[in-house]
C-alpha cells in the first residue's frame, strides 16, 4: 500500500534516528533518559502509522502502554541514583560506588533500570509487547523497531552498566559469587533464550516468529552485555549488527508482497520466485527456519508445496518463454537485413 503521509512519516524517523544517536552518546543520565524518551515517543507513532488497519492502532496503544511504565521505571531508578551519589555524571556515579559499600536502596534503583531496559529490549519476562507491536505495526516501523532501536538500546545499556554501575555488577562465577547486577542480566538472559525459543515453535505467523526469535536473541544480546566487561563490547556491536542486517531484510522480503493464507500464516506471494528463494535464504540468517518448519506442520508443509511451488514453476516457465521470444526477434531482425535466412514455418 502506498504511504499516506510521506513527508510526516519521514520527519518522525529523522527523530528517532536523533533519538538513536543521542542515546549512543549519552554520558549523563538525564541526556540518557531524554534520548531514549524522544525515541521511543517517535517509534509509538510509527507502530500507529497505518490508520487503514486496527492491528496497528493496537500495537501503538500496547506499545506505548508498556513503555510508558518501562519509563517510570527507569526515570525512579535514576532519581534515586542520583539520590545516593548526588550526581548524574556516569563517571562521578561510577567513582562514588567504588568508594562506598552496596545499599538496599542502590540494590532498588539498580533492580529498577534493568527491569525498564528489559522491556526496552523485550527480554522475557518483559516481552508482552513484542508479538503484538511486529504483527500490527507497518512493516517498515517494525523493522526500525526490531534492528535500529535495539542498537542504539544496548549501546545504552552497556554504558549505563559498565562505565556507570560497574563497582556494582558484582560476580556470577560459581567460584566466587557475589551480588549485584550481574546476576539479573543472567536470570534475563536466560528467561529470554528458554522462553523465546520454545515459545517460537507454536507460530505459524512470519511476524510473530519473527518478534519471538527478538526475544531469544534479546538473551544471546544480553550475554554479550555480561562479557562486556572482560572482552570488551567489540563482540557485542557485532552480533547486534549482524542480527539488525538480517531483521531488516527478512522484513524487507515479507514486506514487499504478502498474503494471509487459509491457514492463518503468512506466505510470499507474487508472480516470481525469487521472494521465496530471498525468504529461504534470510531466515537462516536469524535462526528461525527450523522453528518454521516445525511450527508448520505436515499438513501445512503439503499446503505449501502445492499452492507456492507451482507458482514458482510457472515464472519459470514464463521467464524461459520470454528467453525464446527474444531469440525469436533477433532472428527476424537479422533476416529482414538480410543477414541469416529467417527460418520456414
Amino acid at each position: 500500500a502506498r504511504l499516506r503521509h510521506p513527508a510526516e512519516f519521514v520527519a518522525i524517523v529523522l527523530f528517532a534516528t536523533a533519538g538513536f544517536t543521542l542515546m549512543a552518546a549519552a554520558q549523563q543520565l538525564l541526556v540518557a533518559f531524554l534520548a531514549l524518551e524522544l525515541a521511543s515517543l517517535s517509534l509509538y507513532i510509527l507502530a500507529g502509522f497505518d490508520k487503514s488497519r486496527p492491528e496497528s492502532a493496537e500495537a501503538a496503544l500496547k506499545y506505548f502502554l508498556f513503555g510508558g511504565m518501562s519509563a517510570a521505571f527507569l526515570l525512579f531508578g535514576f532519581s534515586l541514583i542520583y539520590g545516593l551519589t548526588g550526581s548524574i555524571e556516569l563517571h562521578e556515579i561510577s567513582a562514588h560506588l567504588a568508594g562506598y559499600p552496596p545499599t538496599p536502596l542502590l540494590s532498588v534503583a539498580l533492580v529498577m533500570v534493568l527491569v525498564a531496559f528489559g522491556f526496552k529490549a523485550a527480554a522475557a519476562p518483559f516481552h508482552l509487547w513484542a508479538p503484538d507491536v511486529y504483527e500490527g505495526a507497518p512493516v517498515s516501523s517494525a523493522a526500525l523497531i526490531a534492528s535500529a532501536s535495539k542498537l542504539a538500546g544496548l549501546t545504552l545499556f552497556v554504558r549505563l552498566l559498565w562505565p556507570g554501575f560497574g563497582p556494582g555488577a558484582g560476580n556470577v562465577s560459581t567460584a566466587a559469587s557475589a551480588p549485584g547486577w550481574l546476576t539479573i542480566v543472567a536470570c534475563l538472559s536466560a528467561a529470554s533464550l528458554v522462553l523465546g525459543n520454545f515459545a517460537a515453535l507454536a507460530q505459524s505467523n512470519l511476524r510473530r516468529l519473527l518478534a519471538y526469535s527478538a526475544i531469544a536473541h534479546a538473551g544471546v544480546m544480553l550475554l554479550g552485555v555480561i562479557a562486556a566487561g572482560d572482552v570488551g563490547n567489540g563482540p557485542l556491536f557485532y552480533y547486534v549488527f549482524t542480527y539488525g542486517i538480517a531483521t531488516v531484510g527478512a522484513f524487507g522480503v515479507i514486506a514487499d508482497d504478502i498474503a494471509v493464507s487459509p491457514f492463518g500464516s503468512n506466505i510470499v506471494r507474487g508472480n516470481s520466485g525469487t521472494y521465496v528463494f530471498i525468504f529461504h535464504s534470510t531466515i537462516p540468517i536469524t535462526l528461525d527456519l527450523p522453528y518454521y518448519y516445525i511450527a508448520t506442520g505436515q499438513k501445512r508443509i503439503e499446503r505449501y508445496r502445492t499452492r507456492v511451488l507451482p507458482r514458482v514453476d510457472l515464472s519459470i516457465r514464463r521467464v524461459c518463454q520470454a528467453i525464446r521470444n527474444i531469440g525469436h526477434l533477433h532472428v527476424a531482425y537479422q533476416a529482414v537485413h538480410g543477414r541469416v535466412r529467417a527460418p520456414l514455418t
